[in-house]
Formats: structure tokens, sequence, C-alpha cells
């Protein structure tokens, strides 16, 4: 039994609702002038893009000068870049003006940048519902369609970043999504190229490389043996990021040396990372050379991550695994190695969280209680960024949201709240409210200004590394859940087939 147009038109309506309501909120460097903030580098991208050669967006010249919001994001973005600020040169050319437009902020620009987000995220709600569609979740895990299309389009850190903040992860995050469908749907060639895409709009899809890596390698190398099938994936890769990066000829070197700098540090701001911990106990940022330091953390980055790939490049070649069984350890991987991604490496934002929540969303159906619980302390992570820009309330209000609709599916319960996870959860955010009001009205000690926030990151930290191990876990032991209790009208089925 599907879900019906009706249900799906009202999911999709309610998230567009969700995300133009947190777009009413303050922006990224809205109003503070030298740099402004990501609303502004996103414009600024525009008007490089329209105005200056391509082989001048990623260089530093008297024309591009990188120290204000220089392109370092991958090729795909900058084309993004180049098209929306086509549109815009003709709906407002003021905004795109070479050189005069820096910080230019009215009204109509700030609603044409807003939908021109909510345009950029058409390609994620649609895959998300396909993906209900395509998992038949009602039938296999006892999990109605309308409630996890309702929570995925309703995951606070997808629409806080990006309608909030400000920028458009949604098209990678897309992509990404688009990739996995078109991987168990039996199509690994466009599945290769969506992903090459998704890596080459935002490079922190990386975090996810090592998952689709390992599954495509196993299935094309062990479980098929398909050396044409497997030189074709590799022809459409080459072939994807020949389109991509040959455009720009000899200047590709600095292409790559703005989308992976070493410069600006092991962490940024203060964010619940593995590095910024041992930062508070052992000084690394500013002490030690960004070089050593780098190659630092690849190599523990990579030593944390290869359990979880080389357990599914194993189960990926076993023939005889169901594919509903393979489908979680892949979704395992996805979340296991993007979230040590986020712990261990080199320069982490704390908005790159959406990568590990991704797959979280996608993991729902088989984790309903562990995964909405990391998605809400995700999104209470974020709190000092969004504290500082003053959407803070958005925030709060869409982490309510998310997890009032767990409660109406019954995922959170009052009646659970005597068990171990209701209390497990509870406490979690309710340490996260206690840091949230220190936050608000304690006053730090002079020598510690940032005491809250630093706590926040901390506190984070310790979350993130419980539910890696966790998950690790979970997918190194073969991937069990615990059984999610069947619904009455489905225990009548099994009981009826088994009298039959």
């Amino acid at each position: 039994m599907g879900i019906s147009r009706a249900t799906i038109t009202s999911c999709l309506a309610l998230a567009l609702f969700l995300r133009w309501g947190v777009s009413l909120f303050p922006y990224s460097g809205e109003g503070k002038p030298p740099m402004f903030g990501d609303f502004e580098a996103q414009r600024h991208w525009m008007e490089i893009t329209v105005n200056l050669p391509l082989h001048h967006w990623y260089f530093n010249s008297t024309l591009n000068n990188l120290d204000y919001w220089g392109l370092d994001y991958p090729p795909l973005s900058a084309y993004h870049s180049y098209g929306l600020g086509k549109m815009f040169a003709k709906l407002l050319p003021s905004s795109v003006k070479f050189g005069t437009s820096r910080g230019f902020e009215s009204p109509l620009l700030k609603f044409l940048m807003r939908f021109s987000v909510s345009a950029s995220d058409l390609l994620l709600p649609a895959l998300i519902v396909f993906f209900s569609v395509f998992k038949k979740l009602k039938g296999q895990h006892a999990f109605p369609s309308w409630l996890y299309i309702t929570l995925a389009l309703s995951a606070p850190p997808f629409i806080l970043v990006d309608y909030g903040h400000f920028q458009y992860n949604c098209v990678s995050l897309g992509l990404t999504v688009w990739a996995v469908i078109c991987l168990f749907t039996e199509n690994i060639s466009l599945g290769a190229v969506a992903f090459t895409l998704a890596v080459n709009h935002k490079q922190m899809s990386l975090y996810h490389s090592l998952a689709f890596f390992a599954y495509m390698t196993s299935t094309l190398v062990l479980k098929r043996a398909d050396l044409l099938t497997t030189f074709r994936v590799g022809t459409m890769i080459i072939s994807t990021l020949g389109l991509l990066w040959l455009p720009f000829g000899d200047y590709w070197i600095y292409v790559l040396g703005r989308v992976f700098p070493l410069k600006r540090g092991v962490f940024e701001d203060k964010v619940g990372t593995f590095w910024y911990a041992l930062d508070r106990v052992t000084p690394i940022k500013g002490v030690y050379d960004d070089t050593e330091v780098a190659q630092l953390c690849a190599i523990v980055t990579i030593v944390s991550v290869l359990p979880s790939a080389i357990n599914l490049f194993l189960r990926s070649g076993n023939p005889k695994l169901p594919q509903d069984d393979l489908l979680k350890t892949f979704l395992l991987c996805m979340f296991n190695t993007s979230l040590n991604c986020f712990l261990f490496s080199y320069h982490v934002h704390e908005k790159s969280i959406m990568l590990p929540c991704l797959a979280a969303v996608l993991l729902t159906p088989w984790y309903p209680k562990e995964m909405i619980w990391f998605i809400t302390i995700s999104s209470l992570s974020l709190y000092p960024l969004f504290h500082q820009e003053q959407s803070h309330i958005a925030l709060l209000c869409v982490t309510s949201f998310f997890v009032l609709v767990a409660q109406q599916g019954k995922i959170i319960t009052m009646n659970g709240i005597r068990s171990l996870y209701g209390i497990l959860f509870l406490a979690s955010v309710g340490g996260y409210l206690f840091l949230i009001s220190g936050l608000h009205f304690i006053t730090p000690p002079g020598k510690l200004p940032h005491l809250f926030p630093a706590l926040i990151a901390l506190y984070s930290f310790l979350h993130f590394i419980v539910f890696s191990a966790w998950f690790h876990y979970n997918q190194l032991t073969d991937g069990r859940t615990r059984a999610v209790k069947a619904t009455p009208a489905q225990q009548g089925r099994k009981s009826t087939k088994k009298s039959q």
C-alpha cells in the first residue's frame, strides 16, 4: 500500500513552510561589514563568475582579491554560482555589478537569494520521497512513509544551514541521495556520476567517498567480476571530472589549492571534533606546522575509517547477502566514515555535521530512536553559531518541531521516559539546554569569555564519539539492530501466513 499524493503534497508543503520560516531570520553576516558573511560570499561568487574570465575565478589578482571571499569550493559549485549570477544580472543587475556590489543587501536581493536556495533544493526533498517509496518503508519496517518523509524533510541541520546561515549544501546532499538510489537500483554508472558531481559541488562530500568506493569496487570486482561495467564506470567518472576541470586548463592547480587549503588551521571556531577537544588539553592550533598537522589528521582519519570500509567491502562481495541488509550496511558505513571524518579530519567546520546527518536520515527506518537522537544533538551543537547570528530562536523552533514529530510518531514517547533510552535522551538534551541557558544568563570569567560555546563544542564531541563507537559496533557485528515492534495489523498478517 503506497503513500497517497495528498500525503506527499502535505509533507512537501510543511517542509517548504519550515524552510521559508527559517529564512525570515537573520543570515550569516547580515549588516556586519566589512566581510559580512556567507550570504555575501555566495553573492560575491556570482559577481566574480559572471564578470571575470574562468581562469580568474580561483586566481589571486588585482581583479579578484581572494582575501575577500575567494572561491574555495570545487568547479561545479562555481558553475552553479555562474548560472545563478546570470539570472541575477537580468533580474537585479546592481547585485552582481563588478567592484561596486560588495555588501549589497537590498530586500529584493534577500528574497532572490532565498528563492535561489529553495530552487536549488528541489532535488533533495524529491529524492527523499522517492527513497521512502523505493524502500517500501511501511511494509518492511513498521515505519509509516508519511512519518519518515516528515522527519527527513524537517531534519534541522539541513534547513538551518542552507536557509538560515545561508549556503547551497542541498545540491551536493541531493546528488548524494541520488547516487545511493542509483547504486541500489542496479545503475552503478549513473550513481558514480551523481556522486562525482556531489564531490565536485562540495568537497565535504568526500566524507562519504570511502563507502561508495568500497561498495562499487567490491560489487564490480568480487561479486560480478564484470570488467566491461568496471571500465564503463571508470570512464564515466573520468569523463565527468574532465568536463568539470578541463576548462580551467593550467589553472587547475590554483583550484585545487583553494579547495584544500592548509593555511586555515586544523579547525575553525569552536567545533565538536577530536582536535578541538585535544587543543583544550595541549595546544595544537598555531603551535605546530600546518602541513605536519594536516598529515597527522590524514593518517588518523584513514586509520579510523578503514574498519567500516573494509567491512562493507567484504559484505558487498557476498552474493548471498539480502539487498536490504546490504543497503543497511552501506548506510552504516556512510554514517561511520563521515562521522569519523568530521571528528578527525583537518580543518572541519561545525556545519560539516550535515554529512553524518544525511546518512542518519537515510538510516532512520532501521534505527529510529538512535538517529532521531543524533540529528537532535547535531542541531543543538550548532547553537553557538546561530546565537552569534541572532537566529538561535529558529534553531530551537525547528529542533522542537522535529522532536515533536518523532513523539507524535511514537518514536519518542512519554511512556518510554522510564526506559534507558528515554532517560539518556532527556539527560542529553537537558545538558544542552543547561549550557545554552548558561550562554544566555551566566557571565563567564574574564579569562574565559567563550566558556559556554567551548563547553557546548566539547559536550557535542562526547556525543559524537559515543555515537561513532556504538554504530561501528553495530556495523562490525553484522549490523544487527534491535527489533522494531510490528503493528497489530502486521502481526496479524504474519500469523495468517504461518497458519496458511
